[in-house]
C-alpha cells in the first residue's frame, strides 16, 4: 500500500494567499449580512462519461453490480460554486476544461446575482483559472468580484474541494450515461435536488493562528532558503 502527496513551497507568499482566504471562509456570515458572498469554485477532476449497461443496483442481502465493459463517450468538467456560509451549491457549469469555459460560468454567475454588491471568490491558481480569459473577465468587475487565491499545490485549502466530493460521490460517481449529452444534462438537474436533501455549511477548523502556528513550525528559515537559492 501507498500513499501519495505534493509537496507545498512554504514562503511568504503561500502563508499571504492562505491567511486570505481562510479568514473569508471563518467570517462568511458578516459580509453576507451585507450582500456580500464568500463562494469557492472548483472543478471536478475530468470524469469520464462512461456507459454500463446493466447496473443492478444493490438491495438488502446482494452489492452493486455492474457491467465490467463500458463506452466511453469523453469527459466533462462541471465547475461547481459553494456559497460558504449556507453550504449550498450554486447551478453547476459544465463544459469542456479550460479558460473560456472558466469566463463563460462567471459571467452566468454575474447575471443570476445582479442584486448581489459584490463576491469574494475563492479558488485554485490552475492554469484555467489563471489564464488570460479569466483573469481579465475577474479583475476587469471593479468591486464587485474580488478574487482570492488559494496557495499553489494546495487546493485541500479551497472547501469547494468538499463540495466536489459531497455531490460527485452521490450524482456522478456510480452514474452511467448513454452519451456526454445526457451527462451534461444530468448535471445541473441534480444540484437543486442535492441543495434540498444534503447541504449544509462545512464546518471549517483550519483558523488562521492555526496556519501561522503551522507555518512557524513547517516552514524553512528565510536565511536557509536564501542560502539554498544562490547555490
Amino acid at each position: 500500500r501507498t500513499r501519495y502527496w505534493r509537496t507545498v513551497r512554504l514562503d511568504e507568499r503561500f502563508r499571504g494567499r492562505a491567511e486570505k482566504a481562510l479568514w473569508r471562509y471563518a467570517n462568511a456570515p458578516r459580509p453576507a449580512r451585507r450582500g456580500i458572498r464568500v463562494v469557492c469554485t472548483d472543478e471536478t477532476p475530468a470524469p469520464q462519461v462512461l456507459d454500463r449497461d446493466p447496473i443492478r443496483r444493490a438491495i438488502p442481502g446482494p452489492v452493486e453490480r455492474r457491467e465490467f465493459e463500458y463506452t466511453r463517450h469523453g469527459t466533462a468538467n462541471p465547475l461547481l460554486f459553494l456559497v460558504v456560509h449556507t453550504g449550498r451549491m450554486e447551478r453547476a457549469v459544465p463544459g469542456a476544461h479550460g479558460a473560456a469555459n472558466d469566463a463563460r460560468a462567471l459571467r452566468q454567475f454575474r447575471r443570476r446575482h445582479r442584486r448581489l454588491k459584490g463576491v469574494f471568490l475563492a479558488h485554485g491558481g490552475g492554469p484555467s483559472h489563471v489564464a488570460a480569459a479569466a483573469t481579465d473577465y475577474r479583475t476587469g468587475r471593479g468591486p464587485w468580484r474580488r478574487p482570492r487565491l488559494t496557495p499553489a499545490h494546495a487546493s485541500w485549502s479551497n472547501p469547494a474541494e468538499l463540495l466536489v466530493n459531497a455531490f460527485g460521490g452521490r450524482y456522478l460517481k456510480r452514474g452511467s450515461w448513454s452519451s456526454r449529452d445526457a451527462f451534461v444534462e444530468h448535471v445541473p438537474t441534480s444540484w437543486p435536488e442535492y441543495n434540498r436533501l444534503y447541504a449544509h455549511p462545512f464546518e471549517w477548523t483550519w483558523a488562521n493562528n492555526q496556519v501561522r502556528d503551522w507555518f512557524a513550525t513547517h516552514a524553512p528559515p528565510i536565511c536557509c532558503t536564501t542560502s539554498q537559492q544562490r547555490h
